[in-house]
């Protein structure tokens, strides 16, 4: 029995004291002083003497974090049971809360694997705040949070593919609540994502932002073949095509991106996504690189026949 446990602890993962701070956004001085002050025992230490955290004091630090920004005393909290501290949080997410308080409840959502509640913050978001302005404040740096997590390989790849598929569905719930224009009385768009490329929650951002503001949409989706994109080109006609770029290496994007100029014609080439700063743009005579949240809203506000106000 003791060497089935021993083997099930060091088979869970172990998080550093830098991304413990980077999750639940606690500085390790204040880690140190809580746990020194209450009697807190979080952190092991490894043969080496190394910190680690294991996940379950991950999940009862965000706790921790989120009723700390809900006006909570520390020592109020830790007088709390688990489910006490849960009830809580419960009840912020339903008021004004802080944008945190969402990040962190999505990050124990995706550890917990638990849809429900990854439901009720999207929801309460979207409501609140609109689906556009939700992915920008709340889903993206949910995102950056946990991408050091799958840098260091220290994540489930299960949770992983929870999430984004969850963002995935919901994105594409909100654009099917849109009306499609019938015919492309001004620009029309082309969005894809070439082969290699799978991270889809930016393109189906796009495709929402765009559709909302009335403009016709060709949507292709992830992994598509560059072929793909010239014969649909050849049926649709589009002012502009669209990619975003996440994954593929420099030397694929200039071929890529090179490729795409060739059999485009006279659509305009949109490029987004990590990689278009790192592009000599002067290389490029038919495309725009966009890469910050607030370029691509403009380039969309300048490109639509209805503005932001008028789509509410």
């Amino acid at each position: 029995m003791n060497s089935c446990t021993e083997k099930h602890r060091d088979d869970m993962a172990k998080y550093s004291i830098s991304e413990i701070e980077r999750l639940t956004q606690i500085k390790a001085p204040t880690l140190r002083i809580w746990e020194k002050r209450y009697g807190l025992t979080f952190s092991k230490r490894t043969e080496n003497k190394i910190r680690f955290y294991e996940e379950q004091d991950l999940l009862v630090l965000l706790q921790i974090t989120n009723l700390i920004q809900a006006g909570f005393k520390i020592s109020t909290i830790l007088k709390m049971t688990s489910d006490e501290r849960k009830e809580n949080i419960i009840r912020c997410l339903h008021s004004d809360s802080e944008v945190e308080l969402f990040v962190n409840q999505l990050i124990v959502a995706m550890f917990e694997l638990n849809e429900n509640l990854f439901h009720m913050v999207c929801k309460h978001c979207f409501q609140t705040n609109g689906v556009e302005e939700t992915m920008i404040k709340v889903i993206y740096p949910f995102l950056e949070r946990i991408g050091l997590l799958w840098i260091t390989e220290n994540i489930n790849p299960a949770r992983e593919h929870f999430v984004s598929n969850l963002i995935r569905q919901k994105l594409i719930a909100e654009t099917d609540k849109l009306p499609v224009p019938e015919k492309a009385q001004n620009n029309s768009f082309l969005l894809f994502l070439p082969e290699g490329e799978l991270h889809e929650v930016s393109l189906l951002l796009l495709n929402y932002m765009l559709r909302r503001r009335g403009n016709h949409t060709l949507y292709l989706g992830q992994n598509t073949p560059l072929e793909e994109v010239a014969a649909s080109i050849s049926h649709y006609p589009a002012t502009y095509v669209c990619t975003i770029l996440t994954s593929s290496l420099t030397q694929e994007v200039h071929s890529l991106l090179q490729s795409l100029e060739q059999f485009t014609g006279k659509s305009r080439v949109v490029v987004g996504g990590r990689v278009s700063g790192e592009i000599n743009k002067a290389d490029y005579g038919n495309i725009d690189f966009i890469s910050s949240a607030s370029e691509v809203a403009q380039w969309i506000e300048d490109r639509s026949p209805v503005n932001m106000a008028e789509a509410g």
